[in-house]
């Protein structure tokens, strides 16, 4: 088990670009340091681990985020219009703001209030 290592993978035109640190303690502490380089444009986020992510204003209009974990979330301002969130666990997130016009599955299987 690799301690304090963040690895994050994005694809741009056919091509896979991956970035990586050592010494970081979340993928958070990345994301603020590539903030300028990383566009995310694959929003394929089905059953992804996002628990306690602080994704604050984040653009997923449209993000597949079936079955993902989003526990504790920070997702305040956050524009999710046409996203799919069927199955996925927001249990506990902070949705202040958020755009969710559109957004699938939005039901007592997503533990929203």
């Amino acid at each position: 088990m690799c301690k304090g290592l963040a690895i994050i993978a994005e694809k741009i035109d056919g091509t896979w670009k991956v970035y990586g640190k050592q010494g970081v303690t979340s993928h958070d502490d990345l994301l603020h340091e590539l903030d300028d380089h990383i566009q995310f444009t694959v929003k394929q986020l089905q059953g992804a681990n996002l628990r306690g992510a602080d994704l604050e204003g984040a653009n997923l209009v449209g993000a597949d985020l079936r079955g993902a974990d989003l526990e504790g979330a920070n997702l305040v301002g956050a524009n999710l219009r046409g996203a799919d969130l069927e199955g996925s666990d927001l249990e506990g997130a902070d949705l202040w703001g958020a755009n969710l016009k559109g957004a699938n599955g939005l039901n007592k299987d997503t533990k929203v209030a």
